[in-house]
């Protein structure tokens, strides 16, 4: 049995914990692997349409494609599959959730807490309390090093019903500002069912 960590007045599992620093890692790695991941067979071609998972809807952008997501323990994974020429990372969207007893911003302070124990150099530069289809989210942005380059992130986090549900596009940092405004509009098309 695991010991519960103290959490402004909760408690949450180690064994929990864990779990969600293995899926953040996961995502981070899906990047460098995204082709051995998806063999052609399991990949199918997106034309501007809406993904619709259990929980969420998320429209995914024309040209990308999705995966089987459950093999890399997320709900969605959508990648734009045009790479450059010796490019060592494809540009990605996902969605992973989890239960959660934390409100908005105790989950976004902890998780946060977590990308800069985890993730090399990792750097929070921006930070925006938004609503997004009537309920409260934060949208992060940030920096961090894998594998010698510099990436870069958005994530959308919100709670609803002790549910939590963060949506990541990341890109490398030098494709940013090419990528920002597709990452940032499918962020932003995210509605609960």
């Amino acid at each position: 049995m695991t010991d519960p960590i103290p959490l402004a007045g909760k408690t949450i599992n180690n064994r929990r914990l864990i779990g969600n620093f293995v899926v953040l890692v996961l995502l981070v790695v899906t990047g460098w692997q995204i082709y051995l991941a998806f063999p052609p067979n399991k990949i199918t071609i997106i034309e501007g349409k809406k993904f619709v998972g259990s929980r969420f809807e998320i429209s995914m952008p024309k040209g990308w494609v999705i995966g089987d997501s459950e093999r890399l323990y997320v709900e969605a994974l959508f990648v734009e599959p045009a790479r450059k020429d010796g490019q060592p990372f494809l540009v990605n969207v996902n969605v992973v959730s989890e239960a959660t007893d934390d409100n908005i911003e105790r989950y976004v302070n902890r998780n946060v807490a977590l990308l800069k124990n985890k993730l090399k150099s990792y750097k929070l530069f921006g930070s925006k309390v938004m609503t997004l289809a009537g309920i409260k989210a934060v949208l992060i942005e940030g920096t961090f090093e894998q594998n010698g380059y510099t990436l870069q992130n958005k994530q959308m986090l919100l709670e609803s019903n002790n549910r939590a549900y963060i949506v990541t596009g990341t890109a490398l940092q030098g494709d940013w500002e090419a990528y920002n405004p597709v990452i940032t509009q499918v962020l932003q098309s995210f509605k609960l069912k």
